[in-house]
């Protein structure tokens, strides 16, 4: 009975350690998955100059959201460089999270891989006026077959979208307040949107237009 017993306690104690073993393995490998890679946390409040958010750290990424000149952010966390600055992921006022590029960020009392610190350049008149100009060309597949080329760019601190497209060239459409996905409006012309799905309308009807990226 007595080497019974030990036997089973013996027994009883691997299966113990074991399952321990497993556990921690587990947790291990899952902590792993789940981590950022190539991030490094920072929640620092500052403040955006205006431009597309994305789903993901680079222009390959969809758009998601936009910010206008002055709006407040959260610096979550940064990421990889571009042109002289980093991605950052940033959350909204809103709570919504997502990526936007630092040379279109300032952060407070923080520069690193940002535009600016904001405190310094509120010391400033006109701390915008530094800011580099947002600029970018992007190319559409459209329903109807007819191609569309759209220029998102800034003036004067106003988003402002020229379309390219049939008989329209160039044609000029400031960034109206949007609660939902970015859109450009003058008279009864009118493109937006959500990512990389967008609506244009005019005068001969609509039609839905795709990213060719």
């Amino acid at each position: 009975m007595c080497r019974k017993t030990v036997a089973s306690a013996v027994a009883l104690a691997i299966l113990s350690v074991a399952g321990l073993s497993t556990s921690a393995t587990d947790a291990e490998a899952l902590s792993i998955t789940q981590a950022p890679h190539s991030y490094s946390a920072l929640y620092v409040e500052g403040a955006s100059y205006g431009g597309k958010v994305r789903s993901g750290p680079g222009m390959q990424y969809s758009q998601i959201a936009s910010t206008y000149n002055g709006q407040g952010v959260v610096l979550i966390a940064t990421s990889e460089p571009m042109d002289g600055y980093n991605w950052f992921q940033i959350q909204l006022s809103n709570g919504q999270i997502g990526y936007q590029w630092g040379g279109l960020l300032c952060g407070n009392g923080y520069q690193d891989g940002v535009l600016a610190d904001c405190w310094a350049q509120s010391a400033q008149s006109n701390p915008a006026q530094n800011a580099p100009v947002y600029d970018e060309t992007v190319h559409y597949n459209c329903t109807e077959g007819v191609p569309m080329t759209v220029r998102f760019t800034e003036e004067n601190g106003q988003g402002v979208a020229y379309i390219s497209h049939y008989i329209h060239n160039q044609l000029r459409l400031p960034q109206i307040v949007s609660g939902s996905g970015t859109q450009y409006q003058s008279g009864p012309y009118w493109f937006g949107g959500k990512g990389d799905v967008m609506r244009f309308v005019d005068e001969w009807g609509q039609t839905d237009c795709y990213a060719n990226w």
